[in-house]
């Protein structure tokens, strides 16, 4: 089983895949510019992989209510 996860920071993203024995196989790591474009840098990357799930750390806060309509955005 692989994971993916996200470390969303202001000045860089940093993207991992792991196995289930938190062991890195693969990452990388590329500046923040535009949500667009980081966003498909991160969308391209993980699309190598054949992940289960992905996690996601942010130093911004993070709209958690379901009900919301920003609801996963960075706030």
């Amino acid at each position: 089983m692989l994971v993916g996860s996200i470390e969303a920071g202001g000045t860089k993203f940093v993207c991992a895949v792991g196995d289930e024995d938190y062991r890195i196989k693969d990452s990388v790591h590329f500046p923040t510019t535009t949500p667009e474009e980081t966003l498909q840098k991160s969308i391209d990357y993980f699309k190598k992989f054949d992940i289960e799930a992905l996690g996601i750390a942010s130093f911004g806060p993070i709209e958690l209510r379901k009900s919301s309509p920003k609801y996963g955005f960075i706030t």
